[in-house]
């Protein structure tokens, strides 16, 4: 399964947008896509409302470790499917650090990461993309995806000084480990995208 996540650190940037263009540009090819939602403000699933994906259920049942989620058991999928937070705002604080590892006993994010990782491993036999919005999610799970993606969306606010591609890498990028072969885009404006080769 291609993994594809799409990242910000400032809000507003066209994160959801461009995570529903690449769900879309993933249907029409006739691909198996299942949709993740970490974003805070939980709006993926209102842009792909008529596309028919089917609700598989909490994102956060991505870092259980003792009770496996339903879907592990099931032989088979819907070919659309979308993983996402309750719609309170209480749901997105427990993707929090502390609230992460105290709700799921990992004693480190390392250990989450690797639940995390498995997870996906066992969903990517019923899909062929991944694309997951992380809409001002928690650095973390920037991180994470950031590690586990083989195309990494970048959106940035170019009028902050703050929030751009550069800070991004100084924050994210220069203390991780890249996958063979991953590709880095950086969005601007909701718009225009270029790849970027540094």
């Amino acid at each position: 399964m291609r993994i594809v996540s799409i990242q910000t650190i400032a809000g507003g940037t066209g994160v959801t947008t461009i995570a529903t263009e690449k769900i879309s540009a993933a249907v029409m090819d006739r691909k198996r896509v299942l949709a993740i939602d970490f974003g805070n403000n939980q709006m993926l699933e209102k842009m792909i409302s008529g596309w028919h994906f089917t609700h598989l259920g909490d994102a956060l049942s991505l870092f259980c470790r003792e009770r496996q989620p339903h879907w592990h058991t099931m032989q088979s999928l819907p070919s659309k499917c979308l993983l996402r937070l309750p719609k309170e705002r209480w749901a997105y604080d427990r993707c929090d650090r502390s609230a992460l590892l105290e709700k799921f006993g990992h004693e480190t994010l390392a250990h989450a990461q690797l639940r995390l990782q498995a997870n996906l491993v066992s969903l990517g036999k019923h899909f062929d993309v991944c694309v997951v919005d992380l809409s001002k999610a928690h650095h973390h799970l920037m991180d994470m995806f950031i590690e586990l993606s083989v195309e990494l969306h970048f959106c940035e606010r170019l009028n902050t000084g703050v929030a751009d591609f550069a800070d991004y890498k100084d924050r994210f990028l220069s203390r991780l480990t890249p996958l063979p072969g991953q590709t880095m885009f950086k969005q601007a404006d909701r718009g225009n995208s270029q790849q970027c080769m540094d």
